[in-house]
């Protein structure tokens, strides 16, 4: 697929400008992170227009390495976020392509952008918990 794309929503295939596009990094966040241990390490709140449903979309960060781990471990997630991706430090080989579930989204770095290997897809049982999530992270994002 390889989509590059400097910031904004254009990673996630909105065209032009969307209505609410927030990233909220959970990692950094040491409150965060101990109230909601198991969610990926930045969600990404969106509405594409005004009177679009909010989605939440999970990135996940680490080396080609810890891609393994994630994979079978990935299920936990897909309760609280409507979309899965995977942010990798490396080049992705196809093997380790093939071997991730075909849900998560994959990123991988660019010169000086970010390139969409994989498009996300909705995650089957997505988004079913996820009002204290996104509760928590509304909280957070209108401290800023």
């Amino acid at each position: 697929m390889a989509i590059m794309t400097r910031g904004g929503p254009g990673w996630l295939g909105i065209q032009g400008p969307a209505n609410l596009y927030r990233v909220v990094h959970i990692s950094a966040n040491k409150h965060l992170r101990r109230v909601q241990p198991s969610v990926p390490d930045a969600v990404v709140i969106l509405a594409e227009k005004e009177d679009s449903p909010l989605v939440l979309h999970g990135v996940e960060v680490g080396s080609s390495l810890s891609l393994l781990k994630f994979s079978s471990r990935y299920k936990r997630y897909k309760t609280d976020v409507d979309y899965l991706w995977f942010a990798c430090h490396d080049k992705l080989s196809r093997r380790e392509i093939a071997d991730i579930p075909k849900e998560i989204g994959l990123l991988t770095p660019g010169p000086n952008c970010l390139e969409v290997v994989r498009a996300a897809k909705l995650a089957r049982n997505g988004g079913k918990s996820k009002e204290g999530l996104l509760r928590m992270l509304l909280r957070e994002v209108s401290k800023n």
